[in-house]
């Protein structure tokens, strides 16, 4: 008879829901590997798997320098409304990471954004400790900031 081991990573979640004045046929597309890059300074992806070269069910990508590369992969994706990807990064760290996007009110969106980090080895739970409630707070204020920036004509900045 086989008995499984019971395993319970390290982990810590997090969520958060942002709300922005477009579609959310405006919204989702942003939320792109390769469109990050225009609203995300500095955000460069490299596409090692796409059929459309953008986000879609099965798409891998990497990010970050090649000796230190966070590799990422879309477990799934619904069109305008809803993406999950999975990373693995280099400091031991598998994360979870759920955007849903909802209609709000005429022409506004809700972005629900879930955040599971999971720590898979000694370097993970070291590294685990930096993902914290101000690390989580500081990255959602920044999403919302360069999101709205990105969003308003150019012609009123």
């Amino acid at each position: 008879m086989n008995t499984a081991k019971v395993a319970i990573a390290a982990q810590r979640l997090y969520s958060h829901l942002h709300r922005f004045g477009a579609p959310p046929e405006m919204i989702f597309p942003l939320l792109c590997p390769v469109r990050e890059s225009e609203w995300i300074p500095d955000w460069q992806a490299r596409i090692v798997h796409s059929r459309s070269g953008y986000a879609e069910a099965r798409c891998l990508f990497a990010t970050g320098p090649a000796d230190q590369e966070t590799v990422w992969y879309t477990v799934a994706f619904e069109q305008n409304r809803y993406i999950r990807f999975v990373r693995w990064q280099p400091d031991g760290v598998l994360v979870d990471l759920q955007l849903t996007v909802l209609p709000a009110t005429h022409n506004e969106t809700e972005l629900h954004v879930v955040y599971q980090f999971y720590a898979v080895n000694d370097a993970g739970r070291k590294a685990l400790v930096k993902y914290d409630e101000k690390y989580w707070q500081d990255m959602m204020q920044t999403w919302q900031t360069l999101l709205n920036h990105y969003l308003t004509p150019t012609d009123s900045r």
